[in-house]
């Protein structure tokens, strides 16, 4: 039993180092953890995924390497959201070309029901939401309280959003 326990220690120890690594943009430790065959879906300490936090950083390149790996794209984590919320919340249209052009759902809701163009229109974010249009978003999505992305963004006073997608 002991060397069970051993082992499953040992294991969590190299998920909680793959998203810390993930976290510091540490490509190449990231890639050693991968090949040993720690799990691109692991989760760390806060319940962020290796991808989240590798998103969150705007670490693209570690994010296509996690893809390689087959993650899981559309994981929402203990925070609610998913690493393309992340990516839309920080204006990150490389790493959300990537999720994206990986399968990433481009409507996927986080816990307040919000999809990732909800979250562009509340930090008024024109870029990003651009790029979540060219994929297809629906600007008609309602939110757990009926509103629309273009809601969010009259909410927020955020002019130049409502100028341009309304």
């Amino acid at each position: 039993m002991s060397q069970r326990r051993s082992k499953l220690a040992h294991q969590r120890k190299c998920e909680l180092a793959l998203v810390e690594a993930c976290q510091l943009g540490d490509c190449i430790k990231v890639r050693k953890l991968l090949e040993q065959g720690v799990s691109a879906n692991s989760v760390g300490t806060f319940g962020w995924t290796a991808l989240q936090e590798a998103s969150n950083g705007g670490h693209t390149a570690i994010v296509c390497l996690l893809r390689s790996f087959d993650c899981e794209l559309d994981f929402v984590g203990t925070a609610g959201e998913t690493a393309l919320h992340k990516c839309a919340a920080n204006n990150d249209v490389k790493t959300m070309d990537v999720l994206l052009s990986s399968g990433c759902g481009v409507d996927v809701r986080n816990s307040g029901g919000h999809s990732p163009l909800h979250v562009t229109a509340y930090h008024n974010h024109l870029e990003a939401a651009q790029l979540l249009l060219c994929y297809n978003a629906d600007v008609l999505e309602r939110d757990r309280w009926n509103q629309t992305p273009l809601h969010r963004a009259a909410g927020r006073r955020n002019v130049c959003f409502l100028e341009r997608f309304n």
